[in-house]
């Protein structure tokens, strides 16, 4: 299966789980508190993840004492590429536990822009933060395909922190995002999308439910009109995604409709539309 048909089908999924943490402490509706907490929610993944290595690790050199240092060390070297291979940009495991490979968000430097491709996760914040302590002078992020996300607390984390940083987002003429890549667009301070470019959007769906077919009033909608409002997006575009398609499909953006909801700051006359987006 395609990475885009994939997330594309998941990312909306993804969105109930971030509903439920957020409903199971709704004491605290301070967007700074939010994201700080989802922040050190993925950051309790990530060491967790390292945990787990250095019991295994432990575990073999017990079994093996009897074996050679040289051994030894063959054995924790071969570890270690192993955890880095688990979070390589390739053959990535669905961070719910799915089997489905995906290609997580990598960067890539061009003068003043990061080229960005890839399904976003929980590892996307870190390696954001990695390029652009790297590449300083970059205030473009060139969205190059990013078909959606894995884990959507890391998308919401990470879209915000493009925000901040007062990044531009663009979308170039034979570029794609859909799902939670679009969300990753409208964060832009400045947003562009060339002509012929693709957008994305979809329902979200628990294999139970959509959101179109959830009352106006569920608490399940609040935290995306939120994020929304931070962005200054009009919450009827929220709406708008969730009645395009199911989450098993994708509706891909015209410009009028683009233009619609405010979603660039420079005009584009045509985007790319079916199969030319399908493909891509």
């Amino acid at each position: 299966m395609r990475g885009d048909e994939y997330c594309w089908a998941d990312h909306r999924v993804m969105r109930i789980g971030r509903a439920e943490h957020q409903l199971s402490d709704n004491s605290s509706s301070d967007t700074d508190h939010q994201d700080e907490m989802m922040t050190i929610k993925l950051m309790i993944k990530s060491i967790t993840g390292i945990a787990v290595a250095a019991v295994v690790a432990l575990s073999a050199c017990s079994s093996d004492k009897g074996e050679s240092t040289a051994t030894d060390e063959s054995a924790v070297t071969s570890s270690a590429a192993e955890a880095e291979a688990n979070i390589s940009d390739e053959n990535v495991s669905d961070e719910n536990g799915s089997d489905e490979a995906y290609t997580a968000v990598t960067f890539r430097s061009e003068g003043d822009r990061l080229i960005v491709t890839g399904a976003i996760d929980g590892t996307t914040l870190e390696r954001f933060r990695e390029a652009r302590k790297a590449h300083p002078d970059a205030t473009v992020l060139v969205l190059q395909n990013i078909p959606g996300s894995i884990d959507d607390d890391a998308n919401l984390v990470f879209s915000r922190a493009v925000h901040d940083a007062g990044m531009t987002t663009l979308v170039p003429a034979n570029g794609m995002v859909a799902s939670g890549g679009t969300d990753l667009f409208v964060a832009g301070k400045e947003r562009i999308l060339e002509e012929g470019a693709c957008v994305g959007v979809h329902s979200w769906g628990d294999g139970v439910e959509e959101g179109d077919k959830a009352s106006r009033d569920h608490p399940l909608h609040q935290q995306y009109l939120d994020f929304y409002d931070a962005l200054q997006i009009p919450q009827e575009f929220y709406w708008f995604t969730l009645e395009a398609a199911p989450a098993s499909g994708i509706h891909w953006m015209t410009a009028a409709e683009t233009a619609q909801y405010k979603m660039t700051t420079r005009e584009v006359k045509q985007l790319s539309q079916g199969a030319a987006c399908d493909d891509r």
